[in-house]
């Protein structure tokens, strides 16, 4: 499965550079490319986040909480000051609110996946003594914010551990899976448009408080189907890309690029981090293209600047190993 991350990464930094290199044009508007991958790429990497979350088994929720901490919040702190640092230096921020903002909300991933870890932890507790009440708070838990998209990413995450658990089932059954993840994606993409993001976001407490107020309860409840489909096109197409890499690389012979693509994906993090100064701080304030060259931008130049955004990120993460306080302070090692 690590294969798998660096080879989807390409696909995430497409994304980005669509997103960041094109002026925006409302949510996602006259940039289609970008909208069908955003519908699955941060549900493809938290599905894959999930696969290796089997591995807290044993542990307690402070030793958990202490080494998701390391791994994952240390380097948003981190890149959350150079990001902040590099908006006042090539975007002009001098607006201390707005780059207050950008520190918390910022890299939302990594900090979405610590919630994902703590969340798990507490619910596989629960489930022990009771799985309805177990399932009741991870939907409240999900629900209790809109922060960091934990609403929409928590099922991806579980699914993710679904996988790892029916990994030998799901192997030798690859091609069905991608045959019905396909279609799936497929139909339920007919309703999937740039007004993905406006739907206002199911809040459990502020819902049980406005349960006498429709015009406030009624939103919410159309919300929840909202984010319903955002949840099941993610996954389905999440699913669909991960079957169709798996399947093209179990017929490689060339065991040894495996090998190598497994090596890089331990990078994906510090790729994450240094994608959002580079990507889309720096190259985004020094050079940005217009929207009518569709096919020259999508399919050439988005490509070619993601692979070489994709190369300078591994080498310097790489760089970064090599000292233990780098290491430890922008890669969470």
């Amino acid at each position: 499965m690590r294969f798998c991350k660096i080879s989807c990464y390409l696909f995430s930094l497409m994304g980005h550079c669509i997103q960041s290199l094109i002026p925006e044009v409302g949510s996602g508007e006259g940039k289609p490319v970008f909208l069908y991958i955003y519908s699955f790429h941060m549900s493809l990497f938290m599905i894959i986040s999930g696969y290796f979350a089997v591995n807290i088994e044993g542990e307690t929720l402070k030793k958990l909480i202490v080494s998701k901490f390391r791994q994952l919040i240390i380097p948003c702190i981190s890149w959350g000051g150079l990001i902040i640092l590099t908006d006042i230096v090539f975007n002009h921020l001098n607006n201390w609110e707005e780059g207050f903002k950008t520190f918390v909300f910022e890299i939302w991933f990594l900090k979405c996946l610590f919630l994902c870890y703590v969340v798990l932890f507490i619910s596989k507790k629960i489930w022990n003594f009771n799985k309805l009440l177990a399932i009741l708070f991870v939907f409240i838990a999900a629900h209790a914010t809109s922060i960091y998209g934990l609403s929409c990413m928590l099922p991806c995450f579980f699914v993710g551990l679904g996988f790892a658990k029916y990994k030998y089932y799901l192997l030798n059954h690859l091609t069905a899976v991608l045959f019905f993840t396909s279609i799936t994606y497929i139909v339920l993409l007919q309703w999937w448009d740039y007004d993905y993001a406006k739907y206002t976001f199911f809040n459990f407490f502020k819902f049980l408080m406005a349960l006498n107020d429709p015009t406030v309860a009624r939103p919410m409840l159309e919300g929840l189907l909202k984010e319903f489909y955002r949840i099941c096109v993610g996954i389905s197409g999440a699913v669909m890309i991960l079957s169709f890499i798996l399947l093209i690389f179990a017929k490689l012979p060339n065991v040894k690029l495996l090998n190598r693509l497994s090596v890089l994906g331990q990078y994906t993090l510090g790729i994450y981090v240094i994608q959002t100064v580079l990507l889309e701080r720096i190259i985004k304030s020094v050079i940005t293209f217009d929207a009518s060259s569709f096919y020259y931008f999508n399919f050439l130049l988005a490509p070619a600047i993601s692979l070489a955004v994709l190369i300078c990120c591994i080498v310097l993460v790489k760089l970064f190993l090599r000292s233990k306080w780098t290491s430890f302070i922008l890669l969470g090692k």
